[in-house]
């Protein structure tokens, strides 16, 4: 057996890099809340079980030590427990939203338009944020960021329903929110400067969206950012800025690629996902040619 997983460790894989799926950061995180709640449980079992285990082999004079150490760290590890699988649930449902959006956004998917998932957005060589789906338009950019928000088992549209009024985003148990509008025109902002110096200085159309898989949107109030539901997508095709030139489409789709890509080997190097973005990005810079271009201006959307 042995021999037979060197074998296998010592093979090739057939690639060595690919693209970020969908949710790709979340399961991630997902997964590693489920390995550490595995643990824990495990521990609890070992200190439930080992006072029997004493008691059967007649080791006695431990019996009455372990059997406390049981009792105070047995409730600490199912406390332990506990917390991770809350942690692995919201992360496991945001991480099967943001599957959802992507594969609805796949449908759009076509020549002149291109899907990126879980674009990483740097802070010196650390990983501060992602963009869940960028989506690279004949006319420029859109980010979308999904939220994924459970509902309450209670038949009726207006139970799925979410208000905007523009500035606010309304659930039905009367919550009020704007931190994901917040978050959008963050990261908007964010990707329309770095899609700036990529061209050269040109200005590139990005339009700011937000959606909530599973829910109806009632919008009351205009914004600069969009609000959807994941089935509305097709509406964001419409053409609402010039044209980009072939070379500045180019340009943005090398670099997107860049950054949406996963080096396999130093992942399988790092359990910590930030250090494998830090040599990502360094590659990214380092691989993307610049082509020369003529000056253009392209309006907002």
């Amino acid at each position: 057996m042995t021999r037979k997983l060197r074998e296998i460790e010592e093979m090739k894989r057939p690639f060595d890099s690919m693209r970020r799926p969908a949710g790709f950061s979340l399961r991630q995180r997902a997964d590693g809340y489920w390995t550490e709640a595995v643990c824990a449980m495990f521990a609890a079992l070992l200190l439930a079980v080992g006072p029997i285990f004493l008691f059967l082999v007649k080791r006695q004079e431990s019996l009455s030590f372990v059997f406390l150490s049981g009792c105070l760290l047995v409730p600490v590890s199912f406390l332990v427990f506990s917390r991770k699988i809350r942690h692995y649930l919201n992360y496991s449902i945001g991480a099967r939203g943001e599957e959802a959006v992507g594969a609805e956004l796949a449908s759009l998917q076509g020549d002149k338009v291109l899907i990126f998932h879980d674009i990483p957005i740097w802070k010196g060589n650390r990983i501060v944020e992602n963009i869940d789906h960028v989506i690279l338009t004949p006319n420029g950019l859109v980010v979308v960021e999904t939220k994924t928000r459970r509902k309450k088992r209670i038949k009726g549209r207006e139970k799925a329903m979410i208000q905007f009024d523009g500035n606010h985003l309304i659930f039905p148990d009367g919550f009020r929110t704007n931190g994901p509008l917040e978050q959008a025109r963050r990261t908007s902002t964010w990707l329309s400067i770095k899609a700036k110096e990529w061209t050269g200085g040109q200005t590139i159309a990005t339009l700011p969206v937000v959606t909530y898989p599973g829910w109806w949107i009632e919008r009351k109030g205009r914004s600069d950012v969009r609000v959807l539901n994941h089935k509305e997508f097709p509406s964001l095709m419409s053409p609402r800025s010039e044209p980009l030139s072939e070379i500045v489409w180019i340009t943005l789709r090398k670099h997107l690629e860049e950054l949406s890509r996963i080096d396999l080997e130093i992942l399988g190097q790092s359990s910590n996902p930030k250090a494998s973005g830090a040599s990502l990005q360094y590659r990214a810079g380092a691989s993307v040619a610049m082509p020369s271009m003529k000056d253009q201006h392209v309006n907002s959307l």
